[in-house]
């Protein structure tokens, strides 16, 4: 997909930018900042709380899938 960071990444490029890559897409982000005013809501704190804790998740999911990209490239 051309919102993703990995659609102007070579092919030849290493497994863990190419994961990178993949998980900065521009929808996702997105979603994900929704997700985070949303959760906000409804756990009544602070947006920035909610966003703060969505991108905190998000960042170990990414982090977790890069580093399986790397081991077993």
């Amino acid at each position: 997909s051309p919102a993703a960071l990995a659609y102007y990444l070579d092919a030849s490029s290493p497994a863990w930018l190419l994961s990178i890559g993949k998980s900065l897409d521009i929808f996702s982000l997105w979603s994900l900042a929704l997700s985070g005013f949303g959760g906000a809501i409804v756990a009544k704190v602070k947006p920035m709380q909610g966003i703060m804790v969505v991108f905190g998740l998000w960042l170990l999911y990414v982090i977790v899938k890069t580093g399986l990209a790397t081991a077993f490239s």
